[in-house]
């Protein structure tokens, strides 16, 4: 039987993700048990549907191939009707966004009881900014909870660019995560990911990470005219420490010895693991 566990506060995303994790039965389950990325969707889907919201995901015009959706015209889209809410999912995008603008909407379809009251600015007025804003926390709320199914907090860390290289840098914010378990949403060989230009890109040439190595971001920094103290503070004691590694990213007695010796060019010379040479 289909059943709706609407029963949270459209005020509190991060408190209705909470909920509506119990509700579907997340709060137990271990996303790493999926194989792949179309498994986990999948299960998020027939989860969704159960409660009651039909869920259709295509990625173009009818049964057109040649006319495949855009993604920069739209993601997604909720129709809310009391007998059969239905949340639909452009296809043609990217394997993860696909994933969050599910949760996304269904936050939407989850909302509409409360609509005349649930995203209102300072001045009590409704606000499409405000329902969007909500909609994405609730989103990464229910992905990445903060607590574990064994009731452990959810390891992950957040940190910026600007806090690796320093508050004198010109660089752009940038979110990190670390040891942290989400709900799975893609892996690079299931949406077609290749090195060209020494970048991975996706099949329509979108920049899609990055493959620079660690000395090699040395060098980048250095060139860029960051001192080589600083890059190499960046590249090995800040990232010991935001990993809690309170052993390493220092040479001093008791650390351990996992050292990267480089040339006069900031090449690659020699690699230490725990004081023995690693080869290959």
């Amino acid at each position: 039987g289909r059943h709706r566990p609407f029963a949270a506060s459209a005020a509190d995303p991060r408190a209705t993700a909470a909920a509506i994790r119990r509700a579907l039965g997340l709060d137990t389950l271990d996303p790493s048990t999926f194989r792949t990325w179309e498994d986990a969707f999948r299960d998020l889907i027939e989860r969704i549907e159960e409660a009651g919201v039909l869920v259709m995901v295509n990625g173009v015009v009818g049964h057109d191939t040649h006319r495949r959706l855009d993604p920069e015209e739209f993601r997604g889209f909720a129709l809310v009707d009391p007998l059969a809410p239905l949340i639909f999912v452009n296809g043609a995008d990217a394997k993860s966004a696909q994933t969050f603008t599910l949760a996304h909407e269904f936050k939407h379809v989850l909302d509409h009881p409360f609509i005349d009251g649930a995203y209102l600015d300072r001045r009590r007025r409704p606000s499409d900014a405000r329902a969007e804003a909500i909609c994405d926390v609730f989103a990464a709320c229910l992905l990445m909870p903060r607590r574990l199914p064994d009731g452990e907090r959810n390891a992950f860390r957040l940190m910026r660019l600007k806090d690796k290289l320093g508050d004198w840098s010109n660089a752009s914010s940038e979110v990190e995560f670390t040891d942290a378990v989400a709900w799975r949403a893609g892996t690079a060989g299931s949406i077609g990911l290749e090195l060209r230009d020494g970048a991975p890109r996706l099949p329509d040439g979108t920049l899609s990470g990055s493959a620079l190595t660690m000395d090699a971001a040395v060098r980048t920094c250095v060139d860029a005219g960051i001192d080589l103290a600083h890059a190499l503070r960046a590249a090995s004691t800040v990232p010991a420490r935001v990993l809690g590694l309170d052993d390493r990213g220092r040479i001093e007695p008791g650390c351990r010895a996992d050292l990267v010796a480089l040339g006069q060019d900031l090449t690659v010379e020699q690699v230490l693991v725990a004081g023995v040479e690693a080869v290959g």
